[in-house]
């Protein structure tokens, strides 16, 4: 009986939602257009579930080929939003320079967890079926989401980054790659909102039956867990919530935790006490300042981890590449790659990442060589795909950390001659690429010579 009172009490509440934020967003929006340098293609159907089940994809119409992609997944609670109501601020975000992705997913209470990661997961199999013809390159996809939309967004790309994780569901994610996500004004620790009873529209999108039981037992269903399987695979995050943010106490804990699984990732907080109108989802308001530096900050943030793929299928052919990097060494805020000369070998070396900054730097196994040949840095031509860990590894701030890099299985034995290695490092600002000349056999050129 208790139950039939409260469906009934959520029910008017949501209908109340729908209504006042529906009247919020349209005066927010009103007299905003579509911009005259964007294409948009409209109410794609990607999925059974009818209106539920529409996307929108907005790019720059003079697109050439394949583009990095946001996806952008909305919020409203869980019971509230549209792709409609997040139109304008998607094609700004397209404005940027990317193909944007904004779709509906089904709402509670009509439909309960996990319908959304669902129809999340089946827009990804769209783009994956339609990349080349909505101009999508997926290997370079970012996520975006805010509110209940960040939520959703930390939850699926859990599930993406987490095998563990993706078993306790009933889909299977399709091949593409994300290089980055922004969780905006969200709320992610799913377990405190049922056993506290934070979040009303919550316990209405898992089921009130379900939630009362947990809360009554303790016992939280393994998939709701979610932010215990965030591991170390997690895209780099740009975390954002606002001074007036009503949800700005879960920022700082999500920013720590992915941080601690080495996670890279920055936490940015917009306006200030005398900004009032710099409150919960700002970002989406195109009329704002905060929202345009908000939004540069986060696509510059995205662009700072596209992965460029022309220099290794160039590689793979045999061609020759423009170099990747210049000087004979880079130093980033006082982050320096050193080799040991007493190392150097044909097949590999030991290096040094000199960490004297203020910040933890991580890296993975990944590096590049190039070759001097006529006065020019060339890539060296693999002889082999290159395998890539997930593995990452760190040097704390005031430290230096030893790694050995073999590369013959991937560029072969070096023969005589100068080269230059390329390693990137990323500390929780920004992603560094560092160099450091060497050489092999008896060509043994001193640095201040050059």
């Amino acid at each position: 009986m208790l139950l039939c009172v409260k469906r009934r009490l959520i029910g008017k509440f949501v209908k109340t939602i729908r209504k006042n934020w529906g009247a919020s967003d349209a005066k927010r929006d009103a007299g905003l257009t579509t911009p005259e340098n964007i294409t948009r293609h409209d109410d794609l159907s990607y999925g059974p579930h009818g209106k539920w089940n529409l996307l929108d994809i907005y790019h720059d119409k003079d697109v050439d080929g394949k583009k990095p992609a946001i996806i952008n997944v909305h919020g409203g609670g869980w019971v509230y939003g549209s792709k409609e109501v997040y139109q304008y601020y998607c094609m700004k975000l397209a404005n940027r320079g990317f193909t944007v992705v904004n779709f509906n997913y089904r709402l509670a209470p009509e439909h309960r967890y996990p319908a959304p990661l669902e129809d999340i997961n089946q827009v990804l199999c769209f783009i994956k079926e339609h990349a080349k013809e909505y101009h999508i390159d997926t290997e370079n996809l970012f996520m975006v989401g805010d509110s209940a939309g960040a939520q959703l967004a930390g939850q699926y790309l859990t599930i993406y980054a987490n095998p563990d994780y993706a078993d306790l569901f009933d889909f299977e994610v399709p091949e593409v790659t994300f290089r980055a996500c922004a969780l905006n004004c969200g709320l992610y620790d799913m377990e405190t909102c049922i056993l506290e009873k934070q979040n009303p529209l919550f316990e209405a999108y898992v089921g009130l039956a379900a939630a009362e039981v947990m809360q009554k037992s303790g016992l939280i269903e393994e998939n709701l867990k979610s932010i215990e399987y965030i591991n170390g695979n997690f895209p780099p995050t740009f975390v954002m919530t606002a001074y007036h943010d009503n949800l700005k106490v879960h920022g700082k804990p999500m920013y720590e935790l992915l941080t601690k699984k080495n996670v890279e990732c920055v936490l940015k907080e917009y306006g200030s006490e005398a900004e009032k109108d710099v409150t919960h989802v700002f970002h989406v308001n195109c009329k704002l300042e905060q929202a345009k530096k908000c939004n540069d900050d986060t696509c510059a943030f995205f662009k700072e981890h596209i992965a460029f793929a022309e220099n290794g299928a160039a590689a793979r052919t045999g061609q020759m590449t423009e170099p990747v990097a210049t000087g004979a060494q880079e130093k980033n805020g006082e982050v320096i790659l050193k080799l040991k000369e007493e190392t150097i070998t044909p097949a590999g070396l030991t290096i040094l990442i000199c960490n004297d900054s203020d910040e933890d730097i991580n890296f993975g196994r990944d590096f590049l060589l190039e070759e001097e040949k006529d006065g020019a840095w060339q890539q060296v031509t693999p002889v082999s795909e290159p395998f890539m860990t997930m593995d990452l590894l760190w040097a704390p701030a005031k430290s230096s950390e030893e790694m050995e890099l073999y590369w013959a299985p991937f560029y072969g034995q070096l023969k005589e001659g100068r080269y230059r290695l390329i390693k990137p490092v990323s500390s929780q600002r920004k992603r560094l690429i560092l160099t450091e000349e060497f050489p092999i056999g008896n060509r043994r050129i001193a640095k201040e010579q050059r």
